[in-house]
């Protein structure tokens, strides 16, 4: 009888041993793993980008000091630089800021009669502007806009025989603030990295300069030139998120 109890309480301790693995084991194969959270846009950023810019400059004889007609020069160049900005993501909207600066090598130039040359240059461009798009799966498609501003020196000159020891230039202002606008689609391979195509327009308003005749006799009155550019921008980026991305 003592016997039996004895293998009655061991039994007993055993299965309640047994129950007791049973069910932790059973709670274990119920646990739901973390759900990892999927990355946004929202974040600093920092980035390189490169492409293409075409300028085309326009260049106007107001005053006909030949017949009053517009010269417009055109190239097409390499553009590289650097951009910086931060996103703010809610849902699947995504706004942000971003400011860029970048090299353009854009010039152009031809002579007019073999003594008046019309030239159009701009070799810097930068720019402030707001992003706002949506978010499709890992991709961003966007417009932006804001503020561009530039360093150029497109000109009329004239240097013709009689011009010896002295030249007769108008040119546009040196740097120039204007209007910038386009659009674009940003891939995101992980919470950190990402690639973009974009493409830009920046318009800067017209400036004028003058044109003081050279003359050993009579004075003459002067004449007014205008000066106005316009960037057309596609290229290429890679960014870096720094804090945020998911």
């Amino acid at each position: 009888m003592k016997r039996f109890l004895a293998l009655t309480v061991v039994l007993t301790a055993l299965t309640g041993l047994t129950i007791g693995f049973a069910g932790t084991e059973r709670y274990s194969s119920k646990e739901v793993a973390p759900v990892v959270p999927e990355c946004d846009w929202s974040g600093f950023y920092m980035g390189l980008n490169i492409g293409v810019a075409a300028l085309q400059a326009d260049i106007l004889d107001k005053d006909y000091w030949n017949n009053g007609a517009t010269a417009t020069l055109e190239d097409t160049n390499f553009a590289g630089g650097l951009q910086a900005g931060y996103n703010w993501q809610k849902g699947s909207f995504v706004f942000g800021l971003e400011a860029d600066a970048e090299y353009v090598n854009t010039e152009k130039s031809f002579v007019y009669s073999d003594e008046e040359r019309y030239k159009g240059k701009l070799d810097f461009q930068g720019s402030l502007r707001a992003r706002g798009g949506v978010a499709v799966d890992q991709a961003l498609i966007y417009a932006t806009a804001g503020v561009a501003l530039s360093h150029g020196d497109t000109q009329f000159q004239e240097f013709g025989e009689g011009e010896v020891g002295h030249q007769e230039v108008a040119r546009q202002d040196e740097w120039q603030a204007g209007f910038v606008a386009g659009v674009g689609v940003e891939y995101k391979f992980n919470c950190r990295w990402s690639a973009r195509m974009e493409a830009l327009w920046s318009h800067y308003p017209e400036s004028s300069s003058n044109v003081e005749p050279y003359s050993t006799q009579t004075p003459s009155s002067p004449y007014n030139f205008a000066f106005q550019n316009d960037i057309y921008n596609v290229r290429l980026g890679v960014n870096y998120m720094f804090g945020g991305g998911h």
